[in-house]
């Protein structure tokens, strides 16, 4: 039976990849696009909800008549 004495591991000095690497992920590369039409059409959607909720607050304040 081999003796259960202390392994050391040490972590390497320098890595570096190869220069043919390539990207071995499955899924291609995910790059950010802005796209200028949804982004105002959202813009537009919460400007609408925020001036309901302000028109909806100002019918609060509304007294009837006493």
């Amino acid at each position: 039976m081999p003796d259960a004495g202390e392994i050391e591991a040490r972590p390497a000095e320098a890595s570096e990849k190869p220069a043919d690497f390539a990207n071995a992920s499955p899924f291609p590369n995910c790059r950010e696009e802005v796209d200028v039409v949804a982004t105002m059409v959202l813009g537009v959607a919460a400007l609408a909800i925020v001036a309901f909720l302000v028109s909806m607050l100002g019918l609060l304040q509304i007294h009837g008549p006493r």
